[in-house]
């Protein structure tokens, strides 16, 4: 099951920029079977970590974690023309995952807030400041 569509796609990066990563002769109309498969290999990265931090049937997929998989699917689409910032996208959704795998709880803004709570809290009263004696002679 892919965890993006390809409205989701075309609504990040355009339906020019689609076209042109996807009819590789022309440039003229989209290939649904190219973004697809993008799609597909990008959804099926991302599921291998969702199922390593033990998210299994995220319904809706978190809007966050949408746009980490339409970097990586528009990764694909570039092949072997690469730029700089979609490859920093790419790695960036990555490392992302990586610690989503360590923080599930990233997905849930509410549990990931009452897990920062503190149990308790103690409050001391500061110490005084040290009294230094007048050693300049002669104070004011």
């Amino acid at each position: 099951m892919a965890l993006i569509t390809r409205e989701d796609m075309a609504a990040r990066f355009g339906e020019r920029e689609l076209v042109r990563l996807t009819d590789r002769d022309r440039y003229e109309t989209l290939d649904g079977d190219v973004l697809d498969k993008a799609v597909t290999d990008a959804s099926a990265e991302a599921a291998a970590y969702l199922a390593a931090a033990g998210l299994h049937h995220l319904s809706p997929v978190p809007p966050v974690l949408a746009g980490k998989v339409c970097d990586m699917a528009r990764y694909y689409l570039y092949d072997d023309a690469v730029t700089e910032i979609v490859e920093a996208r790419y790695k960036q959704a990555v490392s992302w995952l990586r610690d989503l795998v360590k923080y599930p709880n990233m997905l849930d803004p509410e549990r990931a807030a009452a897990d920062r709570l503190p149990t308790r809290c103690a409050v001391r009263k500061a110490a005084e400041p040290p009294h230094w004696p007048d050693t300049m002679g002669g104070g004011m």
